[in-house]
């Protein structure tokens, strides 16, 4: 499934989603594929008590699911994970719907740099850091984004749960702030 044709979130998942914290538990199953809570905490270095209520409003918007129940220390617990591979943003003119929408964005972007600096104060090597500003004709951002699509469906696929946890976050921004898509700017390109 080409990303463009993934489902888009909705309105509650987004609202979800805006939550750093419920951002961050989301982030952590999607690394782990399938989860208990207690799995959940132990990879975010904190207590399953305190995570809980994230799963659980997960859990009520559709953003995860319970696939099985095993056997635990004193009671059996819940195993979760995602069910979407992929989802889009939606695109609207609602600004109560683009704020939502930001605010996940943004609460990705934030756990993506927590985990950066994290591996920079344990030592740990980035697998690769990629930052560019540059043009593009029209014709060549709509390349650019279809190499961003596969590079996307080649993780999904590919993914493994004996391999090795990444997190990839990208953004593409028009840094264009002239309406109607056409840049002012008239310097030398």
């Amino acid at each position: 499934m080409r990303f463009s044709e993934s489902p888009v979130l909705s309105v509650e998942q987004l609202k979800c989603l805006a939550s750093p914290a419920r951002n961050e538990v989301y982030i952590a199953l999607r690394s782990l594929g399938r989860a208990s809570a207690r799995e959940i905490a132990e990879r975010l270095g904190r207590k399953p008590a305190s995570i809980h209520y994230h799963v659980e409003a997960l859990l009520s918007v559709g953003l995860i699911t319970e696939v099985e129940r095993r056997a635990g220390a004193r009671r059996p617990e819940a195993v979760f994970e995602p069910t979407l591979a992929n989802a889009r943003l939606p695109e609207t003119s609602d600004p109560e719907i683009s704020g939502l929408a930001r605010r996940a964005v943004l609460a990705r972007m934030r756990q993506s740099m927590r985990e950066f600096e994290r591996a920079a104060i344990e030592r740990r090597s980035p697998r690769a850091i990629v930052s560019a500003t540059f043009r593009l004709k029209p014709e060549d951002v709509a390349i650019f984004e279809s190499m961003l699509e596969a590079a996307a469906q080649f993780a999904s696929r590919a993914r493994s749960d004996e391999g090795m946890p990444l997190l990839w976050s990208s953004a593409l921004i028009s840094l264009n702030r002239a309406s109607g898509g056409t840049s002012t700017d008239k310097s030398p390109k």
